[in-house]
């Protein structure tokens, strides 16, 4: 921040430097996770269950390799529940919040672009809560 301070160029670009990249992350981790999600119901189709890990999706040649969460810079996060499964990234805070989603005060669900905490969660898609 030395750098930039009294650099009237840089302090300018800087928070549109930071948004770009918020959007390349957001953008990466959609994409990583609707090609996932797609290989997931393709294996539930094929096999009649949901896979145990995203490992199952590799050796079973469903993906390439396991997809990359762009925020944690491990995988995405994938968990299997009674009757489906739960994708999802840490998001912008760079916390595993356990699939756990961040509500607006309006009760809509915030998916990606806070660091206010929750995950972003691919699946199953949030609902919007009614107004508290």
């Amino acid at each position: 921040m030395q750098i930039v301070l009294g650099n009237i160029l840089l302090e300018a670009m800087v928070p549109a430097l930071e948004r770009i990249s918020l959007q390349c992350h957001s953008v990466r981790a959609s994409v990583q996770a609707m090609i996932t999600i797609m290989a997931i119901l393709r294996y539930e189709k094929s096999t009649g269950r949901y896979p145990d890990d995203l490992e199952d999706l590799v050796t079973g040649g469903y993906l390439k390799e396991v997809p990359i969460d762009p925020y944690s810079g491990g995988c995405l996060l994938y968990k299997r529940t009674q009757k489906e499964f739960v994708l999802y990234s840490v998001g912008p805070n760079f916390e595993d919040d356990g699939g756990q989603i961040f509500y607006s005060d309006r009760g809509r669900p915030i998916t990606h672009g806070t660091n206010k905490g929750g995950d972003w969660v691919f699946w199953p898609v949030p609902e919007a809560k009614a107004n508290r």
